[in-house]
């Protein structure tokens, strides 16, 4: 009796390899894929809740320079605390400024990509202008932030985050209610 393995044996083993080896490799693509879209979507998630934080900083600053102009502070010209506050804007956390009650926010500009600080005063916060081409975000991220009025007390904060995730162009939307003077 001859021992060994007969040429189909050999096939069968192969393909069998080949089979659980394709598997494994496509896993790990599919696995990779999911991570990066998770990925995507976690930046855009903290990207929306950022420009909600912006716009929540500007309300603030509006309602101090409203409580400031009752005692006839700097602000006694200042009528309401909605002032350059609704509208639809391009939020920069990196031009403060705008954030003071007297200034207006960027309008919003469609296809204008943010990209995040690496070094400096502003490092780590996204912005539409930075330094360096190691700045960009990979998915072309872009911050679309409406704010409404809800009558004299409340006005309603959207922050709309759109990406490009392989070909196809995703959204995050983020909505807040916010209240007025307390």
């Amino acid at each position: 009796m001859k021992k060994g393995f007969t040429i189909i044996e050999t096939l069968v083993a192969i393909t069998i390899m080949v089979v659980v080896l394709t598997s494994f490799v496509s896993l790990t693509l599919l696995g990779q894929r999911g991570f990066q879209t998770a990925k995507l979507k976690y930046t855009a998630a903290k990207i929306a809740q950022e420009g909600i934080e912006l716009i929540i900083n500007k309300k603030q600053n509006n309602v101090l320079c409203v409580l400031a102009s009752l005692g006839g502070g700097p602000c006694s010209a200042w009528g309401s605390w909605q002032n350059n506050l609704i509208g639809t804007w391009q939020v920069d956390a990196a031009q403060r400024q705008r954030l003071r009650a007297n200034q207006t926010l960027a309008p919003y500009v469609p296809g204008q990509h943010l990209c995040i600080n690496t070094a400096g005063p502003n490092e780590g916060i996204f912005a539409y202008s930075c330094a360096g081409p190691d700045t960009d975000l990979p998915g072309n991220f872009e911050r679309k932030v409406e704010v409404e009025s809800l009558g004299s007390a409340n006005i309603r904060i959207k922050s709309t985050v759109y990406w490009t995730d392989r070909t196809t162009t995703k959204d995050l939307v983020i909505e807040e209610i916010v209240f007025g003077l307390p």
